[in-house]
């Protein structure tokens, strides 16, 4: 009987431990793999540069632009459901942000640095959809609620 509590006793522990290595390795991969710039694009204008990424979190997958301009970095816009941000024109210096009508800003800047920014949210789920993943882009066909 002695025999069995030990073993017991050694089996708690070693689950324990198995459970406590497992855990630290969960939590080295999330923090190692949150607040990378993914699917990182770049639009170039004559002196300013916009930089449109994903960030990824444990439970949310936000979106960010960011205007850079004489050296200086600065967010101007982010979203946090998608699909939100369909694409980005430049024109001189007026960046449009074009939108699909779901979008949900946290934050806009009208102006910053000289540049107007424009928001244009008249894009379909079914433009959305088409464009990034056109294998159930015919699914939003008949989207009326945009």
């Amino acid at each position: 009987m002695v025999l069995l509590r030990k073993t017991s006793i050694y089996h708690i522990k070693l689950s324990t431990l198995k459970m406590k290595v497992f855990l630290t390795i969960i939590l080295c991969l999330t923090l190692f793999s949150c607040y990378d710039h993914l699917n990182e694009k770049v639009y170039k204008g004559k002196d300013f540069t916009v930089k449109w990424y994903s960030i990824s979190t444990i439970t949310t997958l936000d979106e960010y632009i960011d205007l850079e301009k004489y050296g200086n970095t600065e967010n101007i816009m982010q979203c946090s459901n998608l699909p939100s941000i369909y694409d980005i024109v430049i024109t001189g210096d007026t960046i449009t942000i074009k939108t699909t009508t779901r979008v949900s800003i946290s934050d806009l800047v009208a102006k910053k640095n000289g540049c107007v920014i424009k928001l244009d949210s008249t894009i379909t789920m079914y433009q959305y959809m088409k464009k990034y993943h056109p294998e159930v882009a015919a699914e939003y066909i008949g989207d009326t609620i945009n």
